[in-house]
């Protein structure tokens, strides 16, 4: 047998910890990425749902759903660029001058 010769199990163990390495490295990648980009869209909302929230993770999970939520509202700019959807928009105490 060639003394430089690896046993299968001993690679097979290498390359499956190496795999898993890699895994965790992109995992903690996106995590980074997500909390930064979170960051940068809610800023001070960013925070201050962090402090009510009392951890970070649970924090983003409540913003990344409320996004999900805001996303599928159908928004639409009115001519003086608004943002206004539906009925409960029209039921608002909010007089708005039509513009010409």
């Amino acid at each position: 047998m060639d003394p430089r010769a690896m046993d299968p199990k001993v690679l097979i163990a290498i390359v499956a910890v190496v795999a898993l390495l890699v895994i965790a490295a992109v995992v903690l990648y996106n995590r980074r990425n997500s909390s930064a980009r979170l960051k940068e869209k809610f800023g001070p909302e960013y925070d201050r749902v962090v402090r009510q929230q009392g951890d970070p993770r649970l924090a983003e999970n409540v913003l990344v759903e409320r996004e999900r939520r805001v996303s599928a509202l159908k928004l639409r700019e009115t001519a003086i660029g608004i943002c206004i959807s539906g009925p409960s928009f029209k039921s608002s105490l909010w007089t708005i001058p039509e513009v010409r």
